[in-house]
């Protein structure tokens, strides 16, 4: 007890301060505080990061541009006007999609991962454009 009479409690040590808006005398638990402010690589790492990006977005514009999609992956029938071609390429990302959240594994063996697949099936219909477009939005 204070000696106006009111109990003092005693905040613990791995306790941060809370934010503007915050109820008073609620304090945030520090790995909260830590959780609540992400930031962006920096530096060296920065650097690192936004080249593997940019090279990688450079490969798949240039591929795109130079090796078209095979016919082969076109689906049999025209929906809304779009080209068969580019509907077999978004069947397969639906396929990818629906795949890659799930994986098995058992104990002592190898995980299986379902969604390599339809990367593996989109390359074989229609090639590395389909199959690299397949890998980067249906995973």
């Amino acid at each position: 007890m204070s000696a106006s009479g009111r109990a003092e409690h005693n905040v613990a040590p791995s306790l941060a301060p809370a934010g503007e808006g915050a109820r008073p005398g609620w304090r945030r638990p520090v790995a909260l505080a830590r959780l609540a402010r992400p930031s962006l690589p920096s530096g060296r790492l920065a650097v690192l990061v936004w080249t593997y990006v940019l090279t990688g977005l450079a490969m798949l514009i240039a591929l795109t541009a130079l090796v078209p999609v095979q016919a082969t992956i076109a689906v049999p029938f025209a929906l809304g006007g779009l080209d068969p071609i580019m509907l077999g390429v978004v069947v397969w990302i639906a396929v990818g999609l629906a795949t890659s959240s799930r994986g098995s594994a058992d104990e002592g063996r190898v995980t299986i991962i379902f969604g390599v697949a339809p990367i593996v099936a989109s390359f074989a219909l229609g090639g590395p454009t389909a199959a690299i477009w397949v890998a980067a939005i249906g995973s």
